[in-house]
């Protein structure tokens, strides 16, 4: 190859004996879990009674969580479920994937996942300054939280065209074998490789990890901080039921946020580790396979978090249970009523499915016309304002 030209050699970069069963069997499976559990999510937050501006910022996160890992799933089966590293040594990558897999490994999961980073931050902002000045919020007041998310993902593809334009693959033919040629941009030769790239791990390691990290760990210490403080104050039962309302909702958020933290802290860690051996040189090489390890094993628990916050509104949000209730059976008595049951005890069963739908029913329109009259009533995985 030339001097702007590298031979991608995968199984370097990434321990086979290490990815082949976290890639090629963890991520996939749950991959598909995160796709079923994001999805119910994502159909629940969606019902009318459910859209606060707390609750779209919500969905947002769990629509970039579920493609992050969507995105890269095909590589990943491909390589490393049906064995497509054996076709790569021995004959080579084939064409497609040549092409293909620098999008759907790095460039495109990482452009959802720092979405979700600061979809997080974001609510994390948001929910501490809502609560902790109530008297002082007005629908008029600020940006809508659709332009403040569409600005979030705007800037977070933005922040990836850099590298997506740097570097390009090239599939080549050479003595009846295949090779897959990393080519660099003339600009990127300009300014220098080890000068662009170390910068631009630099960056995103500041920008992406440590920078939401800190602030995440901050507003949410400062939210804890607001909710011990209020719990000590006493209101008349009206309040202190609304009160109590609003403070659930708020720690089941500290909840998710914790969970994100819990996965990005030593994604932190590592990510640091890496910039500052491109940098310094710190690690000796024979050494390095533990920090393509230490990488492996912080993809894999980012995307096992995923999942978690389903469980998380199902536990804690009573209105999010009951919509799910009511959307999960509603399919239910649909398929259901397509037929012809003919059994007597699953007419009776469907009979008493419907008066249970109907109660629900009449639950949420009780609900919304209480949201109405209380100001500090939240109606579902509650807020206390709205667009």
């Amino acid at each position: 190859p030339y001097d702007n030209e590298i031979v991608v050699n995968i199984k370097r970069a990434v321990p086979l004996d290490v990815a082949l069963p976290c890639y090629g069997y963890v991520i996939p499976v749950v991959v598909l879990v995160t796709v079923v559990t994001n999805t119910f999510i994502i159909i629940v937050m969606s019902n009318h009674s459910l859209r606060t501006p707390t609750n779209k910022i919500l969905l947002s996160m769990a629509v970039t969580e579920m493609l992050t890992g969507l995105v890269s799933f095909p590589w990943l089966l491909y390589y490393y479920t049906l064995k497509g590293y054996e076709e790569d040594m021995n004959y080579g990558m084939p064409a497609f994937w040549c092409k293909t897999y620098p999008y759907l490994s790095e460039n495109l999961p990482r452009v959802f996942h720092t979405a979700a980073i600061w979809l997080s931050v974001l609510l994390a902002v948001r929910r501490y300054c809502t609560v902790s000045t109530i008297k002082l919020r007005s629908p008029q007041k600020g940006l809508s939280t659709e332009i403040m998310i569409s600005a979030v993902c705007f800037a977070a593809a933005m922040l990836e065209v850099p590298l997506v334009f740097s570097r390009w693959n090239v599939p080549v033919v050479r003595n009846n074998r295949r090779y897959c040629v990393q080519t660099l941009a003339k600009w990127v030769l300009d300014i220098g490789p080890n000068t662009f790239f170390t910068t631009a791990i630099w960056f995103h390691v500041v920008f992406v990890y440590a920078g939401p990290c800190v602030l995440l760990v901050i507003y949410s210490a400062l939210l804890m901080n607001f909710i011990r403080s209020q719990a000590k104050r006493r209101f008349s039962s009206c309040v202190i039921r609304h009160q109590s309302r609003l403070h659930s909702t708020s720690k089941m958020l500290v909840i998710i946020i914790c969970i994100f933290l819990v996965t990005e802290i030593p994604a932190v860690v590592i990510s640091t580790m890496h910039v500052l051996h491109m940098t310094f040189r710190i690690i000796p090489v024979h050494r390095y396979r533990a920090m393509n390890i230490a990488m492996i094993l912080r993809n894999v628990f980012i995307i096992a978090s995923h999942p978690f916050n389903f469980l998380v509104y199902l536990n804690m949000s009573e209105q999010f249970r009951k919509v799910a209730y009511h959307w999960f059976f509603g399919r239910i008595l649909s398929i259901v009523e397509l037929g012809a049951p003919c059994c007597r005890s699953w007419k009776i069963y469907q009979q008493r499915l419907s008066t249970r739908l109907i109660d629900l029913r009449d639950m949420q329109t009780r609900q919304s016309i209480t949201v109405k009259e209380a100001s500090l009533a939240e109606p579902a995985i509650s807020d206390v304002d709205s667009d």
